[in-house]
C-alpha cells in the first residue's frame, strides 16, 4: 500500500503463489548455483506463515539468509522465531526521521515506531539490524539522508542502506525530478566516505557507490537474480522483465539464458534500470496489457516494431534475490 511501492503492479489475484516445497527448490538450486546471499524481500516476506521454514532451509554453510521487512509484524514471537531459523541479518524500512511522514508514506499510523521498536528486537536477539531507506535529491539536500544516517546511529543500528530512486513501480512515471543527478551520487558517496572513515557504527552504504563506477556497477544479471512469488526470473527486484518461471525449467537454465543475453552478457558500471537508452531499448517497448514481469523473449521478437502508445508498467514481488 506504500505509495512509492514497486511491488503492487507484480500482484496477479487469482493465480497462487510459489509453494514451501517450489521454494525450498529454488533455494537448493541457488545454492548449487554458488549464491552464498539469500534475500527474503516482498512486499512484506513476513506475511508468508513457512517464512520461517524456508530461512530454516538455507544451508548457512553455503548461503546466509537476509530479509528486507517493514517492520510492521516484528513482535517477540516472530523474532525470536526469525533468530532460531538462523536468519543472520535483517533490513527494516524507514522512510523518515519524521514519525509522521514516514506513516503518512506507508498509510499505516504508528508504523514508524513499529519500525524502529521491530529492529531494535532483532538486534537484542542477535542478528545483524539495519535500516533500508532512499536518496531523492530533495531528501539530500535538505539534510534528510544525513538525519538518517544519525536515526540509525541513536538506535544503535549496525548499518544504514541508502538506495537510489529507481524509475519502477508506482514511480515509473514520475516527474524525473525524483532522480539522482550525477553530482547528487558524487554528494551521496562523500558521505558515505566522511561516515566510515571512523570504523563506528552503522555502517554507511550507499546504492551510487555501491552499483556506481567507483563500485561494483550492475548487480543485476551479472552476480544476482530475483524469483518473484509466482516463479518468474528476473535479473533485480526492480527489473521487469522475465527469463522463464522456475515451474517450467529449472534456475541454472533460466540463469545462464540471462547471462548469455545481448542485454546482460556484459558489465555494466551503473545501474541498468536508470539508464534512459537501457529503457528504451527494453523496457518502454513492454506492452501495457503485457503480462508482468514480461517475457524478455517477446521483445526480442518484436525487433524495434514499437508501439508508443502502449507504455511499460514493471513492479516486482516477493521472492529471492542472491
Amino acid at each position: 500500500n506504500c505509495i512509492h511501492c514497486s511491488a503492487a503492479r507484480h500482484r496477479r489475484p487469482g493465480e497462487p503463489e510459489l509453494s514451501t516445497d517450489d521454494w525450498k527448490r529454488v533455494i537448493r538450486e541457488s545454492e548449487k548455483l554458488g549464491v552464498v546471499t539469500i534475500v527474503f524481500t516482498g512486499g512484506e516476506p513476513l506475511l508468508r506463515p513457512d517464512i520461517f521454514e524456508l530461512i530454516e532451509w538455507v544451508d548457512k554453510d553455503e548461503a546466509v539468509a537476509l530479509m528486507f521487512s517493514n517492520g510492521l509484524l516484528l513482535d517477540e514471537d516472530r523474532v525470536a522465531k526469525l533468530s532460531r531459523a538462523g536468519l543472520w541479518a535483517i533490513h527494516v524500512s524507514v522512510d523518515s526521521p519524521d514519525p509522521a511522514a514516514h506513516d503518512e508514506m506507508r498509510r499505516v499510523p504508528g508504523c514508524w515506531q513499529k519500525a524502529i521498536d521491530g529492529l531494535k528486537r532483532c538486534k537484542d536477539a542477535g542478528m545483524l539490524a539495519g535500516i533500508s531507506t532512499y536518496a531523492t535529491p530533495q531528501r539530500l539536500r535538505n539534510g534528510q539522508i544525513v538525519e538518517m544516517i544519525e536515526l540509525a546511529k541513536s538506535i544503535g543500528a549496525d548499518e544504514i542502506t541508502i538506495f537510489d530512486v529507481v524509475p519502477t513501480g508506482r514511480l515509473l512515471h514520475e516527474d524525473r525530478k525524483h532522480l539522482l543527478t550525477d553530482e547528487d551520487k558524487e554528494e551521496l558517496c562523500r558521505i558515505e566516505e566522511r561516515y566510515n572513515e571512523g570504523h563506528q557504527l552503522p555502517f554507511v552504504i550507499t546504492q551510487a557507490h555501491v552499483n556506481g563506477p567507483t563500485g561494483n556497477g550492475c548487480y543485476a544479471g551479472w552476480c544476482q537474480f530475483y524469483v518473484t512469488a509466482y516463479g518468474e526470473v528476473t535479473p533485480c527486484d526492480f527489473t521487469p522483465l522475465a527469463f522463464g518461471n522456475i515451474r517450467e525449467n529449472s534456475l541454472e537454465a533460466i540463469w545462464s539464458s540471462m547471462a548469455h543475453h545481448e542485454a546482460y552478457c556484459y558489465h555494466k558500471s551503473s545501474c541498468r534500470m536508470q539508464d534512459q537508452h537501457f529503457r528504451a531499448q527494453w523496457i518502454d517497448r513492454i506492452p501495457s496489457a503485457g503480462p508482468f514481469p514480461y517475457p524478455i523473449g517477446k521483445l526480442d521478437q518484436l525487433g524495434d516494431d514499437v508501439d508508443e502508445d502502449q507504455p511499460a508498467r514493471p513492479g516486482s514481488s516477493i521472492g529471492i534475490k542472491g
